[in-house]
């Protein structure tokens, strides 16, 4: 299988070259970037021609079309994955200007539910790079992996909002936390050891990394012939929730969201059994649902989280251009969107309070696009590249994999 605009000149078919396969990621659905794909013309009077392609997705040698199919789905996951940073996005820009409530939406449980879906996919995409990953060393592999991930990038924004002093929401005053409470930010363990984040979008994160520490046992138990049915540990994470929220044991406080993250798990298992036979146009209906169902509560927007885990296979890939480039880009920066979007908000709208509202708002736009930009080229593809090397994860020629 050859990029489009190949197939017309037989000549440029016999040297196809993968080239320039670019740092890996889990900003994307899939944790890949694309690969340059250079065209050999045989006659010395042909032009070179370059093609980005298989956007991020897989990273795909031109002629496997199984492959090619596997990169198409991941389309519909990219768009679950930026419409959820883009809800805790609009959640807070929404509430920094004391418009909490429009009608029956609540801009508080919108960026809440926005934070759910993540963890749905996290678990979900997670689950997908462990069965990628070599049996031998599968979980050590696996945490080297995510500790390069998840890490760099947030001691980064935690230094930055201790030296600089800005607030954990931009409309609050600054507090120096104390060494106690910074220390406890930077190892991402706020919630074991009882103490605030510092930028609130960091509230978020002890709960993936500590789930982090179940994902393998849960790959052991859904992979293997006699585990139990998915869908029994999800009733089983639901009731934990229920009896957490029934106690005082505030640090054990991540079953509350364990439905949310087994709904990823259940979405993995059913990969295999899933036929993606409906339109596309599903898809977001089903995503907004789930928003929608959170906005009811917490308790039901588990329901949500688990509609997603069923479905997220049974659509048809996003088949409309700009929605599905739109949705790759804003889910391979969604990362550096989530944690760094409250200080533009901080540096725009608070900092800036005395130029004009045009002014302001340019800013915010500038830097919401350039911040998660230069944050991911300079700090989280660099250390992904390096957790793969020291996880000792070697890259195929085919399928380039990713955490």
């Amino acid at each position: 299988m050859l990029p489009r605009g190949a197939s017309g000149d037989h000549s440029l078919h016999r040297h196809v070259v993968v080239a320039g396969v670019g740092p890996l990621t889990t900003g994307t659905s899939s944790g890949l970037v694309g690969v340059k794909v250079r065209l050999r013309p045989n006659r010395p009077s042909g032009r070179l021609k370059w093609r980005r392609w298989a956007s991020p997705g897989y990273a795909l040698a031109p002629r496997d079309p199984a492959l090619q199919d596997r990169a198409e789905h991941l389309a519909n996951l990219d768009l679950l994955r930026a419409a959820a940073v883009l809800a805790v996005y609009v959640g807070h820009l929404a509430q920094l200007f004391d418009l909490n409530q429009v009608g029956p939406l609540s801009f508080r449980l919108l960026a809440q539910g926005g934070v759910a879906i993540f963890f749905v996919h996290t678990s979900y995409v997670l689950m997908r790079t462990l069965g990628r990953l070599p049996e031998e060393d599968r979980a050590l592999r696996f945490y080297v992996r995510r500790v390069f991930r998840i890490y760099p990038l947030s001691i980064l924004v935690v230094s930055t909002v201790v030296l600089v002093g800005i607030p954990a929401f931009p409309t609050r005053g600054y507090q120096w936390p104390g060494w106690s409470d910074v220390i406890s930010n930077l190892a991402l363990v706020q919630n074991l050891t009882l103490t605030p984040s510092v930028l609130d979008p960091l509230w978020s994160l002890p709960y993936e990394v500590q789930m982090y520490l179940l994902l393998p046992l849960l790959f052991v138990g859904v992979t293997h012939p006699r585990g139990p049915a998915p869908i029994l540990l999800w009733l089983l994470a639901v009731v934990l929730a229920l009896v957490q929220e029934g106690t005082t044991a505030t640090r054990l406080d991540l079953a509350r969201y364990a439905p949310c993250f087994v709904a990823g798990v259940v979405a993995f298992a059913r990969e295999r059994r899933s036929t993606a036979r409906f339109h596309w146009l599903g898809w977001p209906v089903v995503i907004a649902l789930a928003f929608a169902l959170r906005q009811l509560g917490l308790e039901v927007g588990w329901l949500g989280c688990l509609l997603l885990g069923t479905t997220v296979g049974r659509f048809r890939p996003v088949n409309v251009r700009w929605i599905r480039t739109s949705a790759a880009w804003i889910a391979r920066y969604s990362y550096g969107i989530y944690l760094a979007h409250l200080i533009v908000f901080w540096i725009a709208f608070i900092r800036m309070a005395s130029a004009p509202l045009a002014v302001r708002i340019g800013v915010c736009i500038g830097l919401s696009v350039l911040v998660p930009v230069l944050l991911y080229h300079a700090v989280e593809a660099p250390m992904i590249a390096w957790g793969v090397t020291l996880a000792g994860q070697r890259r195929s020629a085919q399928l380039t994999p990713s955490s």
